[in-house]
């Protein structure tokens, strides 16, 4: 359903804006002043970070279509979440750096923690 949602929103932004007017000359000597140029900025940005979230979202509906999101739970529910690439919401609404960066690219980050990141501390500080 995620996925359904950012090919959506991702369509009718690239729809109502043209991102690639904000990088040539007639935008930069453009009339309308410094706010509809901020404006124009943020939608093209708008409309590069949702085309992100659609591979994203499809890169899990693949992983579960294959198998690998599948868990079973202990009280013997199925679950198809076990693997996750982005957590839109929490990413958009967040204020944090760090919130960002652990909601943007979950498998990536996951693997980087547990695989780099833990192994550079010292034994005593892992908490394991």
């Amino acid at each position: 359903m995620h996925g359904i949602g950012c090919i959506v929103v991702t369509f009718t932004l690239q729809w109502a804006n043209d991102r690639n007017y904000t990088i040539t000359q007639e935008f930069v000597y453009d009339k309308r002043g410094f706010f509809f140029k901020a404006a124009l900025n943020m939608l093209a940005m708008q409309t590069e970070i949702w085309t992100y979230f659609v591979a994203f979202c499809f890169q899990e509906a693949m992983l579960i279509g294959c198998g690998l999101g599948f868990k079973i739970e202990d009280n013997g529910k199925l679950e198809y979440n076990s693997v996750r690439a982005i957590d839109i919401w929490n990413m958009m609404t967040c204020y944090e750096l760090v919130t960002y960066l652990r909601c943007w690219n979950i498998s990536v980050h996951t693997w980087l923690k547990n695989y780099v990141m833990i192994r550079l501390l010292d034994k005593t500080k892992r908490g394991l």
